[in-house]
């Protein structure tokens, strides 16, 4: 819902868009959308300045009502997004990642994986990842070598038609696959309304 009576914007990456969009057809999130590419996610600076750009330029119009819908690690671990979020003024979720998101925010991802063992994948992480799962298999597994498992992890219910491909990223990682996790979209809801209702009127 919004606040105040303005309806926010969300400032997002593009690997939530499907659940944020879902979410939006569903009239559980009243918002405005500006999806920011996941491919992004390879090149932090990049992202550093494309989502600096993007709060600087939807500020003219929505003032402080814009929520942004990114991971505290997802410039790095000393807190440089939360920092650029503030510099613009603005919200950002109690996440600390996208797939955080999915499970509700505020770390649950980090009570289910301390020791960060875990590949978590939903279907967005799945297409994100298909040029890296392209390489040399020798490659592949060095890069995943210091893992335990898969996690499948699924907001949309439609994350076992990729079986197969699923399939094909264990057997290039060399990872087992674990049990899917059906989180629905009650976790990315939580936290994008949470944010929403943090932010100034």
């Amino acid at each position: 819902m919004s606040s105040g009576g303005i309806t926010p914007l969300l400032i997002s990456c593009g690997i939530l868009r499907e659940e944020i969009q879902a979410l939006q057809a569903q009239g559980r999130v009243v918002a405005h959308t500006h999806f920011l590419s996941s491919r992004l996610h390879s090149h932090p600076q990049h992202l550093s300045k494309a989502l600096s750009a993007a709060m600087a330029f939807y500020r003219t119009k929505f003032g402080q009502q814009v929520v942004i819908v990114y991971g505290d690690a997802c410039l790095g671990f000393n807190g440089e997004m939360a920092r650029l979020v503030a510099d613009h003024g603005m919200t950002k979720v109690s996440a600390v990642n996208c797939i955080d998101c999915l499970l509700g925010g505020h770390g649950r991802l980090l009570e289910i994986d301390p020791e960060h063992r875990f590949f978590f994948l939903n279907r967005a992480f799945l297409q994100f990842g298909r040029n890296l799962f392209n390489q040399d298999p020798v490659a592949v597994r060095e890069q995943f070598k210091m893992l335990s498992a898969i996690v499948p992890i699924d907001a949309m219910g439609d994350l076992a038609l990729c079986s197969e491909e699923l399939q094909r990223v264990s057997v290039l990682t060399g990872l087992p696959l674990m049990a899917l996790i059906d989180v629905g979209l009650d976790g990315v809801e939580k936290v994008i309304s949470e944010a929403i209702a943090r932010s100034p009127r």
